[in-house]
């Protein structure tokens, strides 16, 4: 939501009838997002195991699935 009104009040600034508040408002949703990602320390180990030789580890990744359930690529 941060992000699309974000976009919006940079649209509307920077348009040929900007405004200087619309510039303000980017900015400040520029900011709070700013904030809030250096707040978010991010993904960390999620697991660890130790291989023994010749043992192998796969890592997939699955579609999302769509609102029947099935996945958006087939």
């Amino acid at each position: 939501m941060l992000l699309r009104l974000q976009k919006l009040a940079l649209a509307k600034a920077f348009s040929s009838a900007g405004s200087k508040p619309w510039l303000v408002i980017g900015a400040a949703v520029w900011l709070v997002r700013l904030a809030g990602r250096a707040g978010d320390p991010g993904t960390g180990v999620i697991h660890r195991t130790v291989l023994a030789p010749g043992e192998q580890l796969v890592i997939s990744e699955r579609p999302p699935a769509t609102r029947r359930g099935r996945s958006r690529r087939g």
